[in-house]
């Protein structure tokens, strides 16, 4: 990892930086070492789960020099039995390896049947669907180029997918659709990799923008607000220079800026997420350069309008230890985070008007990638352990958590936003 906060792969021998973010966590994934000897898979869940015998798959045959990906052989039953599991509405598109690579897949909440949208000798990752949920984006690595570029697909043509970018060096380990399913926004290095500006990259074209190219600090994290009107992030843009990063706005072509929480020199606010209406935003709150009781405190998960006003206090933790943005439920009741407590990062479900949280995840490993059930009865993340990937359902309530595939090495999910989005596999004949 790097001060950054991103996964990186360094050359053992010259101390070079080969891969960072979510193309270094791919290639770590795919890629086991040679010499060590295979991993006993285990999905996790509450109580126990039978040890799988791993058998190695082979990897695509372009991908000349690369290891082999391990998976169980044999197929553990789920962590909790059929009856405990959820019955949410819309489908989860999956990442899953494969004898072929990582694939994509998309499932309902209890993992029955399965169907694959993907099948390449590239590997498939971070799908996301769009607000209507006609198109999935998702990142296309190629083991033969060493590169990742964005692809988008129709879910009900999967078997015509097509290339957004075709320069091979896309390297941002999140993004978010805007509301029109025209585009895309992601924050990443500046041109001199100094620092980082806020980009938005349009589906039909691949033209990217530079959103934030008025400012040559530290710029991340966007949002854009439901009606697409306004797109909140962070920075640490100030009249003086650099300072404490804080939340902003800015309309989508970059202009008409203002800084939502101008605290003083106490505070950081990051990580912001639009309510479901856009009357509301979440964010964290921690204290990097001041007292713990220094005014304006305490450290924790905020809410305030959508002005900027009315700034409330939500939930308290001990940070920063945050890993993903807020995800608001889709109506806007509950808020789900992730936490860093005893030494992993768990799921926690809190009222986004306050109150007790729920643990609903409380597995080894690291819990990341929150994505809500449309009837926001449930979620799905990726649990990330030294044994694999599993892409994990639990109910809202805390009742239930298991993994979506049990024994497979899978991740890098998101629910739809709809309840029945149209669908079709790989092997079924374009309409």
């Amino acid at each position: 990892g790097g001060s950054d906060g991103r996964f990186r792969v360094w050359d053992a021998e010259t101390g070079a930086e080969l891969r960072s973010g979510m193309a270094a966590t791919l290639w770590w994934e795919v890629n086991a070492a040679e010499e060590d000897e295979p991993q006993t898979q285990e999905s996790p869940g509450a109580g126990q789960t039978p040890e799988p015998t791993p058998v190695p798959l082979p990897t695509p045959s372009s991908a000349e020099g690369q290891q082999s990906i391990t998976t169980p052989e044999t197929q553990p039953e789920a962590s909790t039995s059929t009856s405990e599991r959820v019955d949410a509405t819309g489908l989860i598109v999956f990442s899953q390896a494969r004898p072929t690579g990582v694939e994509l897949f998309v499932a309902p909440s209890n993992g029955d049947d399965p169907i694959q949208l993907s099948e390449s000798p590239a590997n498939e990752i971070l799908a996301r669907w769009s607000p209507d949920a006609t198109q999935i984006a998702y990142l296309r690595y190629d083991p033969e180029t060493d590169g990742t570029d964005v692809w988008v697909m129709d879910p009900t043509a999967p078997a015509e997918p097509r290339p957004v970018t075709t320069h091979g060096v896309v390297d941002f380990d999140s993004y978010t659709w805007m509301p029109d399913g025209l585009s895309i926004l992601y924050y990443g290095p500046q041109a001199n990799g100094s620092e980082s500006d806020v980009y938005q990259l349009k589906i039909d074209s691949g033209k990217v923008m530079t959103l934030t190219a008025d400012y040559t600090g530290w710029d991340a994290s966007p949002a854009p607000s439901p009606d697409g009107q306004w797109i909140a992030f962070v920075s640490d843009r100030s009249d003086q220079g650099k300072t404490l990063d804080e939340i902003w706005v800015m309309r989508p072509d970059g202009t008409d800026l203002a800084n939502l929480t101008d605290n003083g020199d106490a505070w950081e606010d990051v990580r912001p997420a639009w309510s479901p209406d856009g009357a509301q935003i979440a964010f964290f709150r921690w204290n990097l350069a001041a007292a713990a009781d220094a005014p304006g405190g305490p450290v924790g998960l905020w809410v305030m309008n959508a002005d900027g006003n009315d700034q409330r206090f939500v939930y308290a933790y001990e940070g920063p230890v945050v890993e993903d943005a807020p995800v608001w439920s889709p109506d806007g009741k509950l808020i789900a985070l992730t936490l860093l407590k005893e030494g992993d990062y768990d799921v926690w479900v809190v009222p986004s008007g306050g109150g007790e949280a729920v643990n609903v995840s409380n597995l080894p490993g690291d819990d990341t990638g929150i994505s809500w059930s449309p009837d926001s009865t449930a979620l799905t993340f990726t649990n990330e352990t030294e044994e694999g990937l599993w892409q994990i359902v639990a109910a809202a309530d805390g009742s239930s958590t298991y993994p979506l595939m049990p024994g497979e090495i899978t991740g890098y999910g998101a629910w739809s936003p709809v309840a029945e989005p149209a669908i079709a596999s790989i092997d079924d004949p374009a309409p």
